[in-house]
């Protein structure tokens, strides 16, 4: 009677191939829903900095107005000026523009900071620094409406 000790190089080859087989299967897919996952993330974040800033301006447009005429010679807001005003079927809005870190130091945006990074907002999809982003808020010059777009 012959007794097996174990299994044949053709059977330890043919189990190699097929997990080989498996895995070129598997891991392109699993790295892909990594990258739209993290695609995903940045749209939030973006999201959640236009809400941010949305929000701040709402609740500091009185100050954000004053701030602008300021700097702008105290010119009322009702022609287009350049960086400045904006008035589109007669409905004018102040235009400011603000980076992302400033949102973070005003108190109006905030995450979890990574460890040992020096930016304090991450893209999740490169890993680059946010904080130098600009965020467009326009206030409306008569309520205390605004809007805000990350460029």
């Amino acid at each position: 009677m012959k007794y097996s000790n174990g299994f044949t190089i053709v059977e330890l080859l043919a189990v190699l191939l097929i997990i080989g087989i498996l895995v070129t299967l598997v891991v392109p897919n699993i790295l892909g829903i990594q990258d739209k996952m993290n695609s995903r993330a940045l749209k939030s974040k973006i999201s959640s900095i236009e809400i941010s800033a949305k929000q701040y301006a709402e609740s500091n447009a009185n100050s954000i107005r004053k701030k602008l005429k300021s700097e702008n010679a105290n010119k009322e807001c009702d022609t287009n000026i350049a960086n400045y005003c904006e008035c589109i079927n007669g409905v004018c809005e102040f235009i400011y523009k603000v980076k992302v870190m400033e949102l973070v130091d005003l108190g109006a945006y905030s995450e979890p900071k990574a460890d040992g990074s020096a930016c304090l907002v991450i893209n999740p999809v490169d890993n680059s620094c946010l904080d130098t982003h600009i965020v467009t808020i326009k206030v409306n010059a008569k309520y205390n409406l605004a809007s805000a777009k990350y460029e």
